[in-house]
């Protein structure tokens, strides 16, 4: 039982790295974007999608490791989403 269970967390693992690494490349882009056009929208885009990434980075490494530091780092996520939120009104 404790073996599927470990299997379960792995895939959840491995399913959360690659959805966050293309939240992150989305967030490079439209930041690149954002910079080069200077539109408010594609900055909190960008802070937006970088915000989800690293909630989603600190969650896999909380399944992996099981250690608090990770709810710093999803806190920082949070507030570069309302930080997002805020720019875009």
């Amino acid at each position: 039982m404790y073996v599927v269970q470990k299997r379960r967390i792995i895939m959840k693992v491995k399913i959360i790295k690659i959805l966050y690494v293309i939240l992150a490349i989305g967030g490079i882009v439209a930041a690149i974007g954002s910079f080069i056009t200077h539109s408010h929208l594609l900055e909190a885009l960008a802070l937006g999608l970088l915000g989800v990434s690293l909630i989603l980075n600190s969650y896999a490494t909380y399944l992996r490791l099981k250690r608090k530091i990770a709810f710093f780092y999803i806190s920082i996520g949070v507030i570069a989403i309302i930080w997002a939120i805020l720019i875009y009104h």
